[in-house]
């Protein structure tokens, strides 16, 4: 496997945990419905990840990304 395919591999990796982190907030009683559904990341080449975290309205989120469909996500 080279270099790139397992930089590529560990951000899949990152990925798929946020995801399953999301889904368990969503289903547990301690977020009461206020999971956070936004989340920006920034990497800075010196190391660091900024990351914001916040609760949007699902119709303000259908508007943010409605030129996207979620085939282009998987």
């Amino acid at each position: 496997m080279g270099e790139k395919a397992v930089i590529e591999w560990r951000f899949h990796i990152a990925l798929d945990n946020l995801h399953i982190a999301f889904k368990m907030s969503n289903k547990s009683y301690s977020y009461d419905q206020k999971t956070y559904n936004f989340m920006q990341f920034v990497l800075s080449k010196s190391g660091y990840i900024h990351c914001e975290f916040d609760r949007v309205d699902e119709d303000d989120l259908d508007f943010m990304f409605e030129d996207y469909s979620e085939e282009d996500y998987y």
